[in-house]
């Protein structure tokens, strides 16, 4: 890689007006200098475009809302970097977070991929549900550096060359990062690290990060199916175990409500929950010392969980009765174009 490599900063982006200015502020002050910022707007009905008019990027359009992934490949057909940042709008990136990046891929030729992790604090007021998924996110991110097999699309550096040996993002709505990660790990190694950082601006609405969490675990069926494995990157067998736990404690309650005694059961399904992630439960508490936030961090990622579990066992049906869907992640015929038809 040369010394001062170009590197092309791709944001995809739909609707985040509200910070996409503090997002292109921090992409086009980067203490590394050689770069080109390049907003891909997938058709947004807000004032993204106006916003993206007072930086120095280029713009470019999708024809129609297509999804993160057709955005992100837009953008690498009209980049020029060596090096592709991919960098979602809803994320700021720390003033050095750029030539963080390069230094780990120079310093290490073996590794192709780069993937940041988010700050413990969100982007903009939080309510208790963006603290929840804030801390949640990042916990889970930095208890799980070094080499990962999954992908974290929204502050990730990939060298043009890999990029250019497993090809782009598949457009599966809410899944693209999944085969794209499993194919970056196969060609290169792929590190998450916290020298590469951004502040995150997450959900709000509990109902919104329910719907995506069930969305991303019923998708996940067919992807696990297709590796052969369930746990990736931060997804750690335990933490599959607790949402499973979750689950339990919710089937178990009406029992006991009909045998009192079965309610022994509820109590240890929950304590496995918790124990099973407790050094996540540990950090909120020395974040926040509030014995009421750790209680509602808990009851929602209870919650979240269970959307989890809920997803996963919808997935499995639909797995079971439908060829097309146990075949979504299917490696593409040798002779088909890079970019695939959308298999959902």
């Amino acid at each position: 890689m040369e010394d001062r490599p170009l590197v092309s900063i791709i944001i995809p982006n739909y609707n985040y007006g509200s910070v996409l200015g503090l997002c292109l502020e921090a992409a086009t002050n980067q203490t590394y200098k050689n770069v080109e910022v390049m907003l891909v707007d997938d058709c947004s009905t807000d004032d993204s475009l106006a916003v993206a008019a007072r930086y120095p990027c280029k713009v470019l359009s999708t024809p129609t809302n297509g999804g993160e992934a057709i955005a992100r490949n837009l953008g690498v057909q009209n980049s020029q970097g060596d090096v592709l940042f991919f960098l979602d709008s809803d994320v700021v990136l720390r003033p050095d977070a750029i030539e963080k990046a390069l230094t780990v891929l120079r310093d290490d030729p073996s590794i192709g991929c780069v993937y940041g992790i988010y700050e413990k604090t969100p982007l903009t007021k939080a309510g208790a549900v963006k603290e929840y998924r804030t801390l949640q996110a990042h916990y889970w991110r930095i208890s799980s550096l070094g080499d990962v097999d999954a992908a974290f699309p929204s502050l990730a550096a990939i060298r043009r060359s890999v990029w250019d040996h497993v090809g782009p993002f598949k457009p599966i709505r809410g899944a693209e990062e999944m085969d794209w990660g499993a194919r970056v790990a196969r060609a290169s190694r792929a590190v998450l690290t916290d020298k590469v950082r951004g502040t995150h601006d997450d959900d709000e609405r509990l109902l919104r990060l329910l719907r995506k969490l069930y969305v991303r675990a019923k998708i996940r069926i067919p992807f696990g199916f297709e590796q052969g494995k369930f746990a990736h990157a931060d997804e750690t067998v335990n933490r599959i175990l607790a949402t499973l736990c979750a689950v339990g404690v919710v089937l178990s309650i009406p029992l006991g409500v009909l045998w009192p005694a079965t309610l022994f059961s509820t109590i240890a399904l929950f304590g496995a929950f918790l124990l099973l992630d407790l050094g996540m439960y540990r950090f909120v508490w020395r974040e926040r010392r509030s014995l009421s936030f750790l209680a509602s961090f808990t009851l929602l990622h209870f919650i979240c969980s269970v959307a989890v579990v809920a997803g996963g066992v919808v997935g499995f049906a639909q797995w079971m009765v439908s060829p097309r869907y146990r075949r979504l992640f299917a490696p593409l015929p040798q002779t088909a174009p890079a970019q695939g038809p959308d298999a959902a």
